[in-house]
């Protein structure tokens, strides 16, 4: 062991590698506890659709034109859409639709009631879809009434519904509008929900949706006006485990007030024009039986009892529930549904899908029956005989170059998968020429020209490459980080764990030609900062440097040779996943020595 061969200075040395390599594995594992998700432009289309003689929705589209087209669906009844919904969605991958349903947000007439039923609103999307164009949808996503209108709309339509992604679920069981009210709600916040009757005649206050629905349709706009910011004071109250202030602002936006709450007790009072238990009917659930499907509830959600979800998945087996402890019903909830970064709150992480996280499948190939198996079609990424290899092959090439005899299909989502977050890998049998490291390091790595599809697709994302997360709590980490490396360069450790490791990396994923660009360079910027007057600022410079460094895709082409591939992490491309992989395997090769 290198304590045996080092007997006099070693110890320190492991001691001190072992600190730097927990403070490096800590610093990377950490993150914000909250999320921005995705930044849009603004809406690349938008616009009104007149869908009756009285009704015109308002739409808007957002992200890639030409991309793959999600449905956002609003919650309320009576709530609205905007650029904020966007952030769940990558905009160089999708094409996302948002419209505010009738009566509610920008559509005309505001608050109102005529031609607004469920059934308008199902047709509505119908015609929204025929007036942009669109085949069919990759995915409808919607949350609490959106949920709503998500599982009719595919149990209508299921040939025009790729995939699904539900949260807060809502299925407007009678047993359900009684829980948000006096049967369940009432129970956990008895004094709001007091202050919520305490508006109502004494007559009406044994049912509140009847006595507030006399409220809201008064012929008076100052009863009106009244009774819905009581109304919108109890749902809002009770939608967030905090009270956020923020929101209860809207209360005093009269429009918005006035068409949130009519609608909503226009919608509920009627038990939205469905029989009840309508949605989770067997024989309307397998209409969408083949439909993946994920399931987001909040643990402690008031409004929607998660009962709710819970039935949905039971009829369901098939689809993925994932509860979010300490959340309750609103979506802007700091553990709710944030797909920018798998690196959150260990509360999200049992959330994390490929439909939440990045809307990845596409589901045009086929699903393997493996994945069917085990209930995860939605995960599956098609690929025909993935371990057949050739049984011929060219004699002058090395057995770990052979081409694989089932080629990549040729998939957007496969290939985005493969690109993103870090877009640079370029097929198997490149992988295997640097891996295994070519004697020639000015050797092409392609063993098979890189097809032009992945070149313009890694050209994309490379435009739309996130921008770098400047903040500056984590620059002050990496900082320290770095601080904690040049206390090794002191001991002579780095120079030490270098040698062990270079000496028996043999096999291993990097060898002596990216070990020699890393040391090089590294050394060269840990010397730069010894000599200079503000060493803590010449961290937190070099810090900065390699966050900028690790948002940039790669950029790849079908004449990279083996050294121009390393050194798009290395040298002055340096990133942090370069150096946690780096100290990784130093650790594992040098514990590993005799």
């Amino acid at each position: 062991m290198l304590i045996a061969r080092h007997r006099s200075t070693s110890l320190t040395i492991l001691e001190s590698y072992i600190l730097y390599q927990s403070e490096l594995l800590n610093f990377i594992m950490a993150s914000p506890r909250t999320i921005p998700g995705y930044a849009h432009e603004d809406a690349f289309d938008d616009g009104f659709l007149a869908v009756s003689s009285i009704h015109r929705l308002y739409y808007s589209q957002y992200g890639k034109m030409d991309g793959k087209p999600v449905l956002f669906l609003h919650g309320g009844p009576g709530g609205q859409t905007g650029k904020a919904n966007t952030v769940y969605f990558n905009p160089a991958v999708y094409r996302v639709v948002l419209f505010d349903q009738r009566g509610a947000g920008k559509s005309t007439p505001n608050a109102d009631l005529r031609e607004n039923t469920t059934e308008f609103i199902l047709n509505d999307i119908e015609l929204l879809r025929k007036h942009i164009g669109i085949p069919k949808w990759h995915c409808v996503f919607g949350g609490s009434w959106g949920s709503t209108l998500s599982l009719l709309y595919a149990q209508e339509h299921p040939e025009l519904v790729g995939s699904l992604i539900v949260q807060g679920i809502f299925t407007v069981r009678k047993e359900e509008l009684d829980w948000s009210r006096r049967a369940g709600a009432a129970r956990i916040f008895p004094d709001l929900f007091d202050n919520f009757i305490d508006h109502l005649p004494e007559e009406d206050r044994d049912t509140p949706y009847t006595g507030y629905y006399k409220l809201l349709t008064a012929s008076d706009k100052e009863t009106r006006i009244a009774a819905a910011r009581s109304w919108n004071t109890w749902d809002m109250s009770i939608g967030t485990i905090e009270v956020n202030q923020a929101s209860l602002e809207n209360i005093n936006d009269d429009n918005w007030s006035l068409s949130h709450a009519l609608l909503e007790c226009h919608y509920f009072i009627n038990g939205a024009w469905l029989e009840d238990g309508h949605i989770l009917k067997k024989s309307n659930l397998d209409k969408i039986r083949h439909i993946p499907m994920t399931i987001i509830q909040g643990r402690y959600d008031i409004i929607c009892p998660p009962q709710t979800a819970y039935d949905l998945h039971q009829g369901l087996p098939g689809s993925r529930l994932c509860w979010i402890p300490d959340a309750g019903h609103s979506a802007s909830h700091k553990y709710r549904i944030t797909p920018l970064s798998l690196s959150s709150a260990p509360t999200y992480k049992t959330a994390i899908t490929p439909e939440v996280q990045k809307l990845a499948c596409d589901h045009v190939q086929p699903v393997c029956s493996r994945c069917e198996r085990k209930g995860k079609a939605a995960e599956c990424f098609y690929r025909e005989n993935p371990f057949k290899r050739s049984k011929t092959s060219v004699a002058s090439q090395s057995p770990r170059s052979q081409v694989l005899s089932s080629p990549i299909v040729p998939s957007s989502s496969i290939a985005q998968v493969r690109l993103y977050p870090n877009p640079g890998f370029l097929g198997s049998s490149s992988f295997e020429a640097v891996v295994h490291e070519l004697s020639d390091e000015n050797q092409q790595c392609m063993t098979a020209p890189l097809g032009s599809e992945n070149i313009s697709l890694a050209r994309e994302v490379a435009r739309a490459a996130a921008q770098s997360t400047q903040d500056p709590q984590r620059i002050q980490n990496g900082a320290d980080v770095l601080s904690l490396a040049l206390s090794l360069r002191k001991l002579n450790a780095t120079k030490t764990l270098f040698s062990e490791w270079r000496g028996h990396s043999s096999e291993q994923f990097l060898g002596s030609t990216c070990a020699t660009l890393f040391q090089e360079t590294f050394s060269a910027d840990m010397t730069e900062i010894e000599q200079s007057t503000d060493q803590m600022n010449g961290v937190r410079s070099m810090s900065r440097r390699l966050f900028d460094n690790s948002t940039k895709p790669f950029d790849i082409s079908d004449t990279m040779t083996v050294k121009e591939f390393y050194s798009l992490y290395t040298a002055s491309n340096l990133r942090w996943e370069t150096i946690g992989i780096i100290i990784t395997f130093i650790g594992k090769q040098t514990l590993a020595i005799n």
